[in-house]
């Protein structure tokens, strides 16, 4: 093929490498091993290809007995409760890969390839990362908040109450402010990340748009573009850190640990927070085969092994079952390891049994959009490409993740808060 050669010959050649890319089965699974939610997670991938939704049935309760009395026993006899999650549609990720129609004319495959390929792999990594911010996220979206409103309007420096949040902040992130996390007042002005100070705790941020009225503002919550209460509720959804009285996916939800999970307070260090949860839960629960597991952000994790109680130790056998450094702390019910994930933000534990999740999914993660046949889109009227000079001379390759999380058995799962309040 020349560079010369432009239309299907060169488009059906570029569909074909991105489409075998980003489809080929088991891809996917690679691409977990640096994200550790998203390795532990058991996966379903045939539910969600149900045209009008499911069901998922989660027992509370077993059938009860133990009346000595034949008839009072027979009489007073409870049958087993249940609860069903109702799941629809998916929660859906997007991104492009672009190719300028320009590059289309000037080079052969073999440099196409090479051009996009690094920021093929950078789309793909970046809407990982996002679906792993997802399972910690309470589905409201927010991946900040601002605590100091510095700069300009035209260039922000905003620090943020939850120094560790920078992490949810690469470079280019657009993003809005709202006055709050799921409700309020959505400020419709984006802003596009330009620099990060993670020390500080701080990002610098650049108005890309300007309706008059509508920029940061003090103590604004931060969600990139178009998903506040749009993007898939994650585990904190499912195990709150308040008792919920709400309903959701047609489940009515109390305290009552069988439906919405543990909650604990914080006692004098983390790590007898642990063993007090862990005291209690562990007599509800099922404990057999070392299923569970606490997890901390990485900074709250740095704090457990700098206690010296005689309760923490190193547990050898983490990395080869979790993929991750271990610390175990002891519990009436034996050693429970302890290990860090960078999405978690600092100031809340959960203890979780990853045998009591399920990661529902539709297709490879993430995969190429191309059930229509048309793999390539052009770019419509004056939609940039990224050289604005080519506005919208270029076609795009549209990729998706489709995604939806579900707790089998809220009461194998915990959450604390790992200091004082």
């Amino acid at each position: 093929m020349t560079a010369s050669v432009y239309g299907s010959v060169t488009q059906t050649a570029l569909a074909e490498y991105f489409i075998k890319r980003f489809n080929m089965v088991g891809r996917d699974a690679e691409y977990q091993r640096n994200r550790p939610t998203l390795s532990w997670m058991p996966r379903d991938t045939e539910k969600l290809k149900q045209g009008d939704g499911f069901y998922e049935t989660v027992k509370i309760a077993g059938g009860w007995g133990g009346t000595p009395d034949w008839v009072t026993g027979n009489q007073y006899h409870s049958v087993s409760t249940k609860m069903r999650w109702a799941v629809t549609d998916p929660y859906a990720q997007y991104a492009r890969i672009t190719f300028d129609n320009l590059s289309l004319a000037r080079n052969n495959l073999g440099t196409l390839i090479d051009i996009k390929g690094s920021e093929a792999e950078d789309v793909r990594e970046s809407m990982l990362n996002t679906l792993e911010f997802q399972l910690w996220s309470d589905g409201n979206g927010a991946r900040g908040q601002v605590d100091v409103l510095g700069g300009t309007e035209a260039v922000r420096v905003l620090t943020l109450k939850t120094a560790s949040d920078v992490y949810n902040f690469p470079h280019g992130t657009l993003f809005q402010g709202s006055t709050t996390a799921s409700g309020g007042t959505l400020h419709t002005d984006i802003y596009k990340v330009t620099g990060v100070d993670p020390v500080g705790g701080k990002i610098t941020a650049t108005q890309v748009t300007n309706t008059g009225s509508q920029e940061l503002a003090d103590e604004d919550f931060l969600h990139v573009i178009s998903s506040k209460a749009a993007v898939m509720p994650g585990i904190p959804y499912f195990i709150p850190s308040a008792d919920p009285a709400d309903t959701v996916k047609g489940v009515t939800r109390t305290a009552d640990p069988a439906t919405s999970g543990w909650r604990f307070p914080f006692r004098s260090s983390i790590s007898e927070t642990i063993q007090r949860a862990f005291a209690m839960m562990g007599r509800w629960v099922n404990r057999a085969a070392g299923k569970f597991v606490v997890v901390l952000s990485t900074m709250d994790w740095l704090l457990l092994s700098m206690e010296r109680e005689g309760r923490i130790l190193e547990d050898p056998g983490a990395f080869q079952k979790w993929g991750l450094t271990g610390l175990a702390v002891q519990t009436p019910f034996g050693p429970i390891t302890c290990v860090a994930v960078p999405q978690l933000a600092d100031g809340r534990g959960y203890i979780i049994d990853w045998t009591s999740w399920k990661l529902y999914t539709l297709k490879n993660l993430p995969h190429v959009v191309d059930e229509d046949g048309q793999t390539f889109v052009r770019g419509g009227i004056e939609t940039v490409s990224g050289n604005e000079h080519l506005n919208g001379d270029f076609v795009a390759m549209q990729l998706r993740i489709w995604t939806e999380l579900l707790c089998l058995q809220p009461m194998s799962n915990a959450t604390f808060p790992t200091r004082a309040s």
